[in-house]
């Protein structure tokens, strides 16, 4: 029967046409070792290829489970982790019909965590298959919800669990969507989702192509073939629906070909993927102005971000350097005319960058639109001072505070402007934050003289008073402490004028309470608080009062103020996420870490409460305590220790349940804090128990690790002569750290391999001892010639343990000469080969006796008198 082409969702399976995605997609599966992501436009084939994999790898032991992501954002967290399960057990009913019956059990009166509930049902079916594959499709959905992060969390958790749980080896997830999970997560610090591997779902090459004009059983003849693969460039969607229209078509020619697709797709432009295509560049400006750039040739001007972002909109291929519009059909549809005409009709640009900066926090976006804003050259000179400020402020919150200052410097100051007072305090502040004082109160007081002369009131200018302050406090200087003082004491005493920003009063007075503080006056300090707490609204009063909570000393005093602590964190449902260069005493996650850190190393009474408090971190405590553990380490607090010696200890408590990685920063966090051998040594045992990679802690401090590694091989090789072991901290060393480009951590290495060295002398022959050494002197030297800007305590150091090899060097040469060289005169020539090269070269003996000592090179023969030149 021949075959007859319709429209339809799912492609019939004898129509089906694999690419190398379905390759790539089986081999992750088989490997089941980590998550795959697809990551393709609309209507390109994904959900097919889902369904394909599903269809022809299912089995009775072998379960694959589909969940469709489109409609969940009528789902609350609880529900969307139930219906995952639920899903698979109902499409899989008779497989799961006993796990079914215990869920429901369980359910019932369960008071776990939603994350903690879904790993305990998901470990339950897993008693009943060999292997569970998730298919998650639509995933770009959850950008709807607030609880994204909670969903690739869990994923993320569900390998690391593995080391816990073994069964989970027989889970695995597949995602796909029209944005990458990195871009759903709000926050990565929390959430990251580093383990995933990339699917690209291509267009058909024209193997693939050819393959499904043959299973179409269409007859077309070479020409139509040719033209028809010109325009759609083996686009899948656009293939099949062209094909569609011809199959019916009569005496069909390139002529006539071509006159179907220009009615199809350019009349109205409303068929798939064209319309999908011009309604997201309609909206999108940033994607209209790459391709204004893309046709002036200005291939340069977009970074992969841009080139991403035009794929996934399913304009371009690109590879590399070479970037193309997807096939002429895409092209037409997508006119320069058409998209000039957009450009002429659309909304203000700066109140995009105001909405990604102040309203979506997304930096990134900001500098990509300013940047491409400034690349235009079509800026006003008020609409120039916005720009430089906006990118300050993006560059600042971004942490790229050399990058913030040139912009901030390049705000034209001749008039006084809102730009111009709020680019002082700005930058002003990101003095503070590098510790420059000097710059931070010129900063703060070009805004204070600008309040003078004009008599202008302005909350910038009253908030670059209490800026000065703040930049004086840190300097701990006594000189500047007592001028702040002066300066808060006057800002304070104007609130009876009503001529400050009342709203600054509670942090005055908080500054003031950090100086008397400083000059160790405590009660004057309490009384500030409770001053500013007075003053201070709902979500300024918890930061407030944590703050007088370090000061008490009393046990009594202590738990009253913790108990008012807790009441007002009460009525909180979530925590914002604000940066440190905020200087507001609202709640934010930082503050809630400290405070919930206090709370339970220091007061055991409120242990039943806690739990309730950690939701507004994470609904999983595991994850919280986690969250917590970090905050106190990238702070470097001083409950830091504390904190991560309790993870650790309740990570062998089986009521508690926390990942590999939660593990992982509580023994990083106690080896910062302590730098004790015997904290490093347990690092280094827990990092063997679970195979630590270092492609699944992408985010770890390289230069932390190299340091606490070091240390151990040193104990293992100097201190207690364990050579095996040793051997074993420096492979481990080389397979995560061995091609490390950066400076401290080649430093590192060299003092890795020092030890490795020390290894071969205790333990090998001397000629292979001798061999080493000679490696790691020409491991120095290059290491000399490459490094910049590193300390030189470090060099220093270095400069010690490389005089020592060479002593050793020479030593193991001259006990055993007769192994190494014949009788040469010092004028002979001789072929030679450095044992880091393969390169052999023709030198003077006396000009390579140094290194020949060094065991840095090696003599293969000595030439011939006769056969020279001279």
């Amino acid at each position: 029967m021949k075959v007859r082409l319709m429209s339809c969702t799912i492609v019939p399976e004898q129509l089906y046409v694999e690419r190398d995605a379905d390759r790539q997609l089986k081999s992750i599966i088989d490997e089941m070792e980590r998550p795959g992501y697809v990551l393709v436009s609309r209507q390109m084939g994904k959900t097919n290829l889902l369904i394909h994999a599903k269809d022809n790898y299912e089995n009775d032991r072998e379960v694959y489970v589909y969940v469709d992501f489109s409609t969940v954002d009528d789902l609350t967290e609880r529900d969307f982790f139930r219906n995952v399960i639920d899903t698979a057990i109902e499409t899989h009913y008779e497989i799961f019909k006993e796990a079914n019956s215990i869920i429901s059990s369980l359910r019932q009166d369960s008071t776990l965590s939603n994350q903690r509930q879904y790993t305990r049902e998901i470990r339950i079916l897993l008693r009943y298959v060999d292997k569970l594959v998730f298919i998650f499709d639509e995933i770009d959905a959850l950008t709807k919800t607030n609880y994204s992060d909670k969903v690739f969390s869990q994923i993320r958790s569900d390998y690391f669990q593995r080391v816990n749980f073994r069964e989970l080896r027989k889970l695995t997830y597949i995602l796909s969507g029209v944005i990458e999970p990195k871009d759903i997560i709000k926050n990565p610090n929390i959430s990251p989702f580093n383990i995933g591997q990339k699917i690209y779902l291509n267009d058909f090459d024209r193997r693939e192509f050819d393959s499904f004009i043959y299973k179409s059983e269409l007859l077309l003849s070479e020409s139509v073939k040719d033209r028809l693969f010109y325009w759609t460039k083996g686009n899948p969607r656009m293939t099949w629906d062209i094909c569609v229209l011809l199959q019916d078509m009569q005496n069909l020619d390139v002529v006539k070909l071509d006159e179907a697709i220009g009615r199809y797709y350019f009349e109205s432009f409303d068929k798939v993927p064209i319309d999908t295509i011009r309604e997201m560049v309609s909206k999108d400006k940033v994607l209209r102005e790459a391709l204004i750039q893309l046709y002036y040739g200005k291939i340069d001007a977009l970074d992969d971000s841009l080139k991403q972002k035009l794929y996934l909109a399913g304009i371009v291929n690109y590879q590399d350097r070479n970037i193309v519009i997807k096939n002429p059909i895409v092209e037409k549809s997508l006119s320069l005319d058409w998209l000039m005409k957009l450009q002429n009709d659309d909304v203000d640009y700066l109140e995009k960058v105001y909405d990604s900066i102040y309203i979506r926090h997304d930096y990134l976006e900001a500098i990509r639109l300013l940047e491409r804003m400034l690349s235009l050259n079509t800026a006003s000179k008020d609409e120039l001072n916005k720009i430089c400020l906006y990118l300050g402020e993006s560059y600042y919150r971004t942490v790229k505070f050399s990058k913030a200052l040139f912009y901030l410097q390049k705000i034209n100051s001749s008039e006084v402007t809102k730009e111009v007072i709020q680019g002082n305090l700005l930058e002003g502040y990101v003095y503070v934050n590098q510790d420059d004082t000097k710059n931070a109160l010129n900063c703060f007081d070009r805004n204070i003289k600008i309040g003078k002369e004009t008599g202008m009131s302005d909350a910038y200018i009253d908030e670059s008073k209490l800026g000065k302050a703040e930049a004086m406090i840190e300097s701990k200087d006594k000189t500047l402490l007592a001028e702040a003082n002066s300066l808060l004491v006057s800002f304070i005493a104007q609130n009876d004028l009503g001529s400050i920003n009342i709203p600054l009063l509670p942090k005055a007075h908080y500054l003031l309470a950090r100086v008397k503080e400083e000059d160790k006056q405590i009660n004057s300090a309490l009384e500030e608080l409770d001053a500013a707490i007075m003053m201070a609204t709902e979500e300024e009063k918890p930061f407030l009062l944590y703050q007088k909570l370090l000061l008490l000393k009393k046990d009594e005093d202590r738990n009253n103020v913790a108990k008012r602590i807790l009441l007002s964190l009460d009525k909180k449902t979530d925590v914002q996420i604000l940066e440190n260069f905020d200087y507001t005493l609202k709640l934010d996650v930082y503050t809630l870490c400290l405070i919930l850190a206090e709370l339970i190393l220091h007061f055991k009474e409120f242990k039943e409460v806690i739990p309730q408090y950690l939701k507004l971190l994470n609904e999983s405590k595991e994850a919280a305590y986690n969250t917590i553990c970090k905050t106190l380490l990238i702070s470097n607090e001083k409950n830091a220790e504390e904190f991560a010696r309790l993870i650790l200890k309740l990570s062998e408590n089986d009521k508690w349940n926390f990942g590999t990685d939660h593990i992982f920063t509580a023994y990083m966090a106690v080896f910062q804090k302590t730098r004790k051998i015997e904290d490093a040594i347990a690092f280094y045992k827990f990092m063997k128990q679970v195979n630590f990679s270092r492609k699944n802690f992408p985010s770890v401090d390289a230069r932390f690790l190299c340091e606490m590694l070091v240390n151990v091989v040193y104990y293992y090789v100097f201190t207690i002569h364990d050579y095996i072991t040793g051997k074993g901290v420096v492979k481990l060393f080389n397979d995560n750290f061995g091609q490390d480009t950066d400076n401290v951590v080649r430093c590192m290495a060299l003092k890795k391999d020092y030890a490795s060295y020390a290894i071969s002398v205790f333990t090998k022959k001397p000629y292979i001892a001798f061999d080493e050494g000679g490696r790691f002197l020409l491991k120095w030297e290059t290491f000399l010639n490459r490094v910049r800007d590193l300390d030189n305590s470090l060099i220093d150091d270095l400069k010690s343990i490389v005089k020592f090899v060479q002593d050793h060097q020479r030593k193991i040469f001259r006990a055993h000469q007769i192994m190494f060289v014949h009788k040469y005169g010092r004028n002979d020539l001789v072929i030679i080969r450095y044992i880091d090269s393969s390169i052999t070269l023709s030198k003077k003996y006396k000009d390579i006796e140094d290194d020949l000592e060094l065991g840095k090179c090696k003599i293969l023969n000595m030439m011939d008198r006769s056969r020279l030149k001279i």
